[in-house]
């Protein structure tokens, strides 16, 4: 396992382990299984709801609704996770790895917003194979 040695503010050297690919692909895969149960539940509970009324209308609004929930919460899921949860997702926490700071120390706001930001970039333009790419040639393995 790869690490990477950072010095503190008082001269002390922490070696990190650097999390591996696969264990941040998993990660991933766990997070978007999340959100693949969760709008499976919403569809079924619509579904449901609509065999249940005749007013399809109010049903189908209610799923709009829930969906639109739904895709805000997939869109800010990463930000809020990292920023609430000291730098851990769902998946992340499961697989043991938290984002840090090259120093060692938690990310600022600002550094959260910047990785949120490239993360909506990387996954509309390259579907994340560009954070992949990053991992494995940089040297610290940084997305």
């Amino acid at each position: 396992m790869q690490t990477i040695k950072i010095t503190t503010s008082q001269n002390i050297e922490i070696d990190y382990e650097v999390a591996g690919l696969g264990e941040r692909i998993v990660a991933r895969i766990i997070d978007y299984g999340i959100f693949i149960l969760i709008i499976i539940a919403i569809a079924s509970v619509s579904v449901m709801g609509i065999g249940l009324s005749t007013q399809v209308n109010f049903f189908g609004s209610l799923f709009g609704i829930a969906y639109i929930i739904w895709l805000f919460a997939f869109i800010f899921y990463d930000l809020i996770c990292e920023v609430f949860f000291n730098g851990q997702s769902a998946g992340k926490r499961i697989m043991n790895i938290k984002v840090i700071s090259l120093d060692g120390a938690r990310p600022s706001l600002g550094q959260y917003v910047i990785r949120w930001l490239f993360r909506i970039v990387d996954f509309l333009i390259t579907f994340q194979l560009g954070g992949l790419i990053s991992v494995i040639l940089t040297k610290n393995k940084q997305r």
